[in-house]
């Protein structure tokens, strides 16, 4: 339960939806090639390329995500910026 809490956490440990999205069109793009793989599926492949470019895009949010720690400032911090 604690891996799943971390992994959809950001890293100030808040809870994150950019991560739950790209979760789900994982999922989705695991249901599709499934469907299509076992069970002779048709579908769109201008569909398939938005979704694949959108879970790029979102893993690439959550990667620079990483790279960047937010934290509070104070008021001498801001003054001397």
């Amino acid at each position: 339960m604690n891996f799943l809490k971390q992994m959809f956490s950001d890293v100030d440990g808040q809870g994150s939806h950019k991560r739950l999205i790209v979760f789900g069109i994982f999922i989705l793009i695991a249901a599709i090639v499934i469907g299509v793989t076992f069970c002779k599926a048709t579908f769109q492949a201008n569909i398939w390329d938005d979704l694949i470019y959108t879970l790029i895009a979102g893993l690439g949010m959550i990667t620079s995500e990483k790279f960047t720690k937010r934290s509070l400032r104070t008021e001498t911090d801001k003054s001397n910026a």
